[in-house]
């Protein structure tokens, strides 16, 4: 035994570490619950045993197994021989406002087999997805529609959480047309339509996120105030607004494509337009955890990273824009604002 450390130390630290080697079952016991119907089922009235196994056609001694893993989970409760939700259980609805339905399935499905390359992307610096399934992921997600469908939707739980708070924070009433690059299916370019009515917005997106974007955009209120205009950012980024916004856009590459990027933005742009970059800040220094399991996500999914405020500096000033500060948001990104020269 480690005599630097107290017999209740040690089996402390023991058992934080043991739960930690099982988080995959935590994955996988959530995702399987989303994806048999269960959380759905309960969402109708709470049922009994016999209720669930009848109406889903799931074996009974298993689907008992995985509604104890849920009990332990706090996701499922059982009282008077009937299983109900709990409030936590209740944000896998899928019409839930801040639902995680759909990231249950993301993650338990090919962002999960993925990891199993996680040490060869760490001794290579390649993303193992490309390895694993033959593509880049963005290649991937447009050659197969419905996993590009299940990635936006699990990305629009988060923007609801996520972005609720830019409109508020980022004045946008000294603009007359928002360019969204890459804004997927445009929930924030319509959270800032709608509380700033005079300007105008457009999406800048690829093609195959053109319905999935008219549609989330075509509300009472947007009429004639928004353009989705399909193409490539790593080609040309149509000169269209006086402000760029880049909503956790750049972590999915590497520096010489991010820089790819910020180089059209800034082509795009009028002398003295802005860009905000929405991003997670990692720390400066090595001493924090905080953003680094997500950080490990990107490598091993795209050759992406999260960055540091001083590596965005870096990035800004090398594509010809100047930094000019940055606002904190309660949600885990943080609005850099840039302007360009």
């Amino acid at each position: 035994m480690n005599n630097s450390q107290s017999e209740d130390e040690l089996e402390k630290n023991w058992k934080e570490l043991s739960n930690l080697l099982i988080g995959n079952w935590t994955t996988q016991t959530i995702g399987a619950a989303v994806r048999l119907g269960i959380i759905e089922a309960l969402v109708q009235h709470p049922m009994t045993l016999e209720n669930i196994i009848n109406t889903l056609k799931l074996n009974k001694n298993a689907c008992e197994h995985l509604l104890r893993a849920l009990i332990g989970l706090k996701i499922v409760k059982f009282s008077n021989n009937t299983f109900f939700l709990t409030t936590k259980g209740e944000i896998l609805k899928e019409d839930h406002k801040w639902s995680l339905a759909k990231p249950a399935l993301l993650w338990s499905e090919e962002h999960y087999s993925a990891w199993e390359g996680v040490s060869e992307s760490i001794q290579t610096g390649k993303p193992y997805f490309e390895k694993k399934y033959g593509d880049i992921y963005f290649e991937w997600l447009a050659n197969n529609p419905e996993k590009c469908l299940a990635y936006q939707s699990a990305l629009e739980s988060y923007a609801e959480h996520d972005y609720r708070y830019i409109p508020k924070l980022y004045d946008f009433s000294c603009h007359t047309k928002v360019l969204d690059v890459g804004g997927g299916s445009g929930n924030l370019l319509k959270r800032i339509l709608k509380k700033y009515p005079t300007i105008k917005g457009i999406l800048f997106e690829r093609p195959e996120l053109a319905s999935l974007a008219h549609k989330n955009l075509s509300i009472p209120g947007l009429e004639n105030r928004y353009k989705v205009i399909l193409g490539n950012f790593f080609d040309e980024i149509p000169k269209r607004g006086d402000i760029i916004i880049l909503a956790r856009v750049l972590h999915d590459w590497d520096d010489l494509r991010a820089q790819i990027i910020l180089k059209n933005c800034f082509e795009a742009l009028p002398r003295k337009g802005r860009l905000i970059i929405i991003e997670l800040l990692l720390p400066p220094t090595l001493d924090s955890g905080f953003g680094a399991l997500l950080n490990l996500n990107l490598l091993v999914m795209t050759g992406g990273k999260e960055r540091t405020l001083d590596e965005y500096k870096h990035l800004l000033e090398d594509t010809g824009f100047e930094f000019k500060t940055i606002i904190l948001t309660p949600s885990v990104s943080t609005i850099i604002v840039a302007k360009k020269k």
